[in-house]
């Protein structure tokens, strides 16, 4: 007889747990140190245990079979096991409103706002220039100034092209 983990946490030890997540024997054996295991050898050599139900063979989410010792006393749950879906992670929106009201938002969610959009460059460029701009974004001073070269680069301080080439080389050496 192999039942579920889920099932024999509920029927052997009262305790419900969500089907939807997965349990392994070891992840089991940690968080409910009153788990008891057998092994197959013991199993294999005593199957009256087997057939009054003492031993009982139990799989993981994963589909290893163990066996167990079951409890003296059977405590059931008091609900059945719930399964819950895994909930798959929306992809971000491109919303520029937020890029709009960043000179407004206080200096901690705007670095969470660069942990969140760090897989979007055209975002974490922008977020990453707010908090440069602030003095916040903590980097070696020479990628600092590089950076803010970069940033001026782009701003348009230099506005002939010779400048700015000179400007760039003047950095590389």
């Amino acid at each position: 007889m192999v039942i579920s983990i889920f099932k024999f946490m509920a029927e052997y030890y009262g305790v419900t747990l969500d089907a939807g997540m997965e349990l392994t024997h070891n992840v089991a054996k940690k968080n409910f140190k009153f788990l008891k295991g057998c092994p197959f050898k013991y199993a294999n050599s005593n199957p009256e245990l087997i057939k009054t139900g003492k031993i009982v063979y139990v799989s993981d989410s994963h589909g290893v079979i163990l066996p167990y010792i079951c409890p003296n006393k059977i405590l059931t749950a008091t609900g059945e096991c719930s399964y819950t879906e895994k909930v798959e992670k929306k992809p971000l929106v491109n919303d520029k409103s937020i890029l709009e009201d960043l000179c407004d938002m206080p200096t901690y969610m705007v670095g969470e706002l660069l942990s969140k959009y760090k897989d979007m460059p055209s975002f974490y460029k922008v977020i990453k220039k707010e908090l440069i701009c602030r003095g916040i974004y903590k980097t070696k001073k020479y990628k600092l100034r590089r950076e803010i070269i970069e940033i001026e680069l782009e701003e348009g301080v230099c506005n002939d092209k010779y400048q700015r080439r000179r400007e760039i080389k003047c950095k590389k050496s």
